[in-house]
């Protein structure tokens, strides 16, 4: 499990401006059934904040 921020921005004519920011909850599965012959994974992202 981890954090994670993600930020938009925009350049007009030179000027780099933030446009956004959101804050997310990174959740890593690893996974295996005998059927399977090998490992699986998956990722579960959750925004949590920001604007």
């Amino acid at each position: 499990m981890g954090g994670l921020t993600y930020t938009t921005r925009q350049t007009v004519n030179g000027q780099t401006t933030v446009t956004g920011r959101a804050d997310m909850l990174v959740i890593n599965y690893s996974y295996s059934d005998t059927g399977l012959g090998t490992f699986a994974h998956q990722i579960e992202v959750s925004a949590y904040g920001g604007w």
